[in-house]
């Protein structure tokens, strides 16, 4: 059952396969806002993790690799907190990624994929959004 195969905490063969574990292991905090951003790109098996509380960074993933997820459909699932509220969800399909993501990249990435360049829109955006201004 899917349930029991997101609350192990290793691999189950066929079922679910750990692509990274914040080492921290930072727990929720009750009424608490929070923001996050999940960047995939398939094409270089990019996957990458931040979470937000308000402006201030809590988890980073850091680059990770996996060929595996080629796309598909992106979904949010609560496991045991009763009472949340999702909001302001967005999704993009594009080929280009961060500069500072971009900038991390091996070698051999950087030349499947260009780095995006935010306009002063894309960034008044963000920042309205990271500081709850909408």
């Amino acid at each position: 059952m899917l349930r029991n195969s997101l609350w192990h905490k290793e691999d189950i063969p066929n079922e679910v396969r750990i692509l990274w574990r914040d080492p921290r292991k930072i727990g929720w905090q009750q009424r608490v806002s929070y923001r996050w951003h999940l960047l995939h790109r398939p094409k270089i098996g990019l996957i990458r993790f931040w979470l937000y509380q308000g402006t201030q960074l809590v988890v980073d993933s850091g680059n990770i690799f996996d060929s595996t997820l080629q796309g598909g459909k992106l979904g949010v699932y609560c496991f045991s907190q009763e009472m949340i509220t999702w909001s302001d969800l967005l999704y993009k399909c594009t080929d280009t990624v961060p500069q500072p993501v971009w900038d991390e990249l091996p070698d051999n990435l950087k030349r499947e994929v260009q780095a995006e360049i935010a306009t002063n829109y894309q960034q008044q955006i963000l920042q309205r959004r990271m500081n709850y201004d909408f």
